[in-house]
């Protein structure tokens, strides 16, 4: 069995086990840290950088995703630099997103749009550079627009856990460059 300890995440003391992260902790006990390429079925990435959190006696500011936790942790979720921090990563992800929000099916499940709207980001800051990137079809149901990729690579792994193999490795960057 792990060990439990307890750390402090925005000044609140949770209970946590050994080999848990921070985004796992902050999650069970209700503490939302935003985050985009995390699923809890597929190897951790810290891609989207999204879930920056800052951890006293540590300069830089951490993904909460790949960072376990430690006893007598203590963890900021959202301070200045932090939010400053996220803004510019989600700005860079909306760059490299082809923005089509008001005719797109996920429009109204959209976390990337959602966070957006919560931060006030102009989403279109910069020109949408993948606009032009195509459409894949693998067969009648499997549909791959690049140009709406934020390279999580979650696709990639999850076809590999089940032995689809419709994408390669190098997906999605081979081809969105």
């Amino acid at each position: 069995m792990n060990k439990k300890f307890q750390i402090t995440i925005n000044r609140k003391k949770v209970q946590a086990f050994e080999g848990q992260t921070v985004f796992q902790v902050a999650k069970k006990h209700k503490i939302e840290i935003p985050a985009f390429c995390y699923h809890s079925d597929l190897e951790i990435k810290s891609n989207c950088r999204i879930c920056l959190v800052k951890i006293k006696g540590i300069t830089d500011l951490q993904t909460s995703c790949s960072t376990k936790v430690e006893p007598g942790m203590e963890i900021m979720t959202d301070t200045p630099r932090i939010r400053r921090a996220r803004r510019i990563n989600l700005e860079l992800i909306f760059a490299q997103h082809f923005e089509e929000c008001s005719d797109c099916v996920w429009e109204a499940r959209c976390q990337l749009l959602n966070l957006a709207k919560k931060q006030r980001l102009k989403t279109n800051r910069f020109i949408d550079r993948k606009k032009d990137f195509p459409v894949y079809r693998f067969g009648k149901s499997l549909i791959f627009d690049s140009s709406k990729c934020i390279d999580c690579y979650n696709c990639v792994e999850m076809c590999e856990k089940q032995g689809v193999g419709f994408f390669p490795h190098s997906w999605p960057s081979a081809f969105s460059s």
